[in-house]
């Protein structure tokens, strides 16, 4: 049977790796090669929203004349007399969607998505329920969702709501402790909530080069991890960080279009790869 792998998060448990930065570009890249793409910001900070918005010349201000992620799990709230089966059957959730271009959607990001870790539990299956609406997986050939790089209960609902997920990691020692956090983190709630979900890869950030330390923690993912470490590396660039200035993204600049343009490729053979109906899970 073949999979319909097509949602897919960006988890790290440790900060500073680029995971907004790669997601951002990848799910425009991927829209620029005409690809339908939703992007959710899943991160409290909103940083690709913002990201996002300014590439696209809109506003984010405390009005918020649109709908974001704190809305897909304020449907319990709304909905106490009926079952979440009963609400997934009733909801359309295109009124929570912004549209960045045809290609690009977005549910942006909300600061105050920090107040669901300081209530009670039982709504965190609510983006579960978006990324599988049949309308909404019809629309779309990729959703992707950025996350936030701790364990609360947006990063759980994350990691419920994806198909697979990609591990960005700077090339330092660090980076090996974060992976095992994530592991011991998740690998219970895989067991609790009946999972199927699946790593794509683990990619390297911010890689300025073939030092000895990159070098030797490249070795030691690869012993733990052979075929989960992507070829291609995010490498480290001033541009990119110009670029989120300048409300440019790494395909609009000469010096990082080739290097997301790889980075992209791969991530589509990857998940074209889980899609085959001979993939199993790693």
């Amino acid at each position: 049977m073949k999979k319909d792998i097509k949602v897919i998060s960006f988890m790290n448990m440790k900060g500073g790796v680029a995971k907004t930065t790669l997601s951002a570009n990848i799910a425009y890249t991927l829209s620029k090669q005409g690809k339908k793409v939703l992007f959710i910001d899943m991160d409290p900070q909103f940083n690709a929203t913002q990201y996002l918005f300014s590439k696209f010349r809109k506003r984010y201000n405390e009005t918020k004349e649109f709908k974001t992620v704190v809305d897909i799990f304020k449907i319990e709230e709304e909905h106490s007399t009926v079952t979440i089966s009963d609400i997934t059957n009733k909801l359309n959730y295109s009124h929570l969607i912004t549209n960045l271009s045809d290609n690009l959607h977005i549910i942006p990001g909300d600061l105050e998505l920090i107040k669901f870790d300081f209530s009670d539990r039982g709504n965190e299956l609510e983006l579960k329920n978006l990324v599988t609406d049949e309308i909404i997986r019809k629309n779309y050939n990729y959703i992707l969702i950025d996350s936030a790089p701790t364990y609360s209960f947006y990063t759980l609902a994350t990691y419920i709501a994806c198909d697979a997920f990609l591990m960005p990691v700077k090339p330092d020692y660090f980076s090996l402790l974060g992976t095992n956090l994530f592991d011991r983190a998740f690998a219970s709630k895989k067991r609790t909530y009946k999972l199927e979900n699946v790593c794509l890869g683990i990619i390297f950030t911010i890689v300025e080069g073939n030092t000895n330390i990159a070098w030797d923690v490249e070795r030691k993912f690869r012993s733990k991890y052979s075929q989960l470490l992507f070829e291609n590396k995010l490498q480290k660039r001033t541009s990119i960080q110009n670029g989120v200035k300048n409300h440019e993204m790494m395909l609009d600049n000469s010096e990082t279009r080739r290097n997301i343009t790889l980075i992209t490729k791969e991530f589509i053979e990857r998940v074209e790869k889980l899609n085959e109906p001979e993939a199993k899970e790693k």
